[in-house]
């Protein structure tokens, strides 16, 4: 498994990804880890929010405002204030709730999560859902920390096997991180929609612009031993 994995994050092509993961098989998991993909600009209080730093300000004045509030009501919130997951997150979240059948618990970045809730809150109210927040005072949530804390989530509720749901084009580098922390996920590949034109990160847009950007950072990855 972990040999097809690196031919796939090696030849960072999408559809290569997509093509060698109609032949892996799922396996067993019993959590699901959710990355999540870009959101869409919004208008948040007269002004257009279109970049990571801003959501993240947005997203630390409302944690700090509200530090007694659970995640729905953090949600909520969120949505008063125009906030937009997106319908790469979307997706993902459809696929999250898809897979929580007979499965004990799902952990998703945030933007991930406030979509699973709009859809299925009952997912939440059962306690199956938790959400992986961004650090305090953050202006990014990086993959490595996304997956840091969704194993540490995962080993404090006695949860071993996850199968990880990402956007197709990071999905190998999701899972070598995965591994990199000592955890052997479940493969789950299929086609999750760029972002468009809508996109707050314009290199999530379309596989053009996404293709450069993920290349350099596998590269990056692979210097910084964060991958082997």
């Amino acid at each position: 498994m972990k040999f097809w994995i690196w031919i796939m994050y090696l030849i960072p092509i999408p559809e290569l990804t997509l093509w060698i993961g109609s032949f892996l098989p799922e396996g067993t998991y019993d959590c699901v880890f959710a990355q999540a993909y870009a959101w869409e600009r919004f208008w948040n209080r007269g002004r257009l929010i279109k970049c990571d730093k801003e959501v993240m300000a947005l997203v630390n004045k409302i944690r700090a405002e509200n530090p007694t509030a659970h995640d729905g009501q953090l949600f909520r919130i969120l949505q008063l204030e125009g906030f937009k997951p997106g319908k790469s997150n979307r997706v993902i979240a459809h696929y999250c709730i898809e897979k929580s059948e007979g499965i004990r618990k799902i952990y998703a970045q945030w933007e991930v999560a406030m979509e699973i809730f709009r859809i299925e809150p009952g997912l939440y109210n059962g306690g199956l859902l938790r959400t992986i927040w961004p650090k305090p005072g953050a202006s990014y949530i990086t993959t490595k920390e996304v997956k840091i804390d969704s194993v540490k989530m995962m080993v404090e509720d006695g949860l071993s096997d996850p199968l990880e749901i990402a956007h197709h084009g990071m999905w190998p580098r999701a899972m070598l991180i995965i591994h990199k922390l000592g955890v052997a996920p479940a493969p789950f590949i299929r086609r999750i929609p760029w972002t468009g034109q809508k996109s707050g990160q314009p290199k999530t847009a379309k596989w053009s612009s996404w293709v450069p950007y993920e290349t350099l950072v596998r590269i990056h990855h692979i210097v910084k031993r964060i991958v082997v």
